[in-house]
């Protein structure tokens, strides 16, 4: 339950930006964004879905967003927790491999069937 709650959330927040490729931001839809954002990354970090993440928005060049999350090495290699973990900071680099697959595959499933096209 708790997946399918946060992918909706997830989608939502990616909706919101780009259903329609412009966008009018203001204050208050910028802090609730932002908001959304936190409380679905914060959440996922607390309860060990991710290990953390940086996220970073741009508007018209300009960041509006950036925050991180969670952990960069929270466990060693035999999975017991680090006295120490390493937070996670923005300038961390990430491999993302084969993630957008996952992605682009996942976010045309999830158009085709709100737009009533599979089921």
């Amino acid at each position: 339950m708790f997946n399918k709650v946060l992918l909706t959330g997830s989608f939502r927040v990616f909706l919101t930006l780009f259903s329609n490729g412009h966008v009018t931001i203001t204050r208050e839809n910028k802090r609730k964004l932002h908001a959304e954002i936190d409380s679905i990354l914060q959440s996922l970090a607390d309860l060990d879905k991710i290990p953390g993440a940086v996220i970073m928005i741009k508007k018209d060049g300009k960041i509006i967003h950036r925050k991180t999350y969670g952990f960069a090495q929270k466990y060693d290699s035999n999975h017991e927790i680090l006295n120490h973990p390493e937070k996670m900071e923005s300038s961390h680099l990430f491999d993302i491999a084969s993630l957008t697959k996952v992605i682009g595959t996942t976010t045309s499933i999830m158009l085709l069937t709100d737009r009533g096209l599979i089921s």
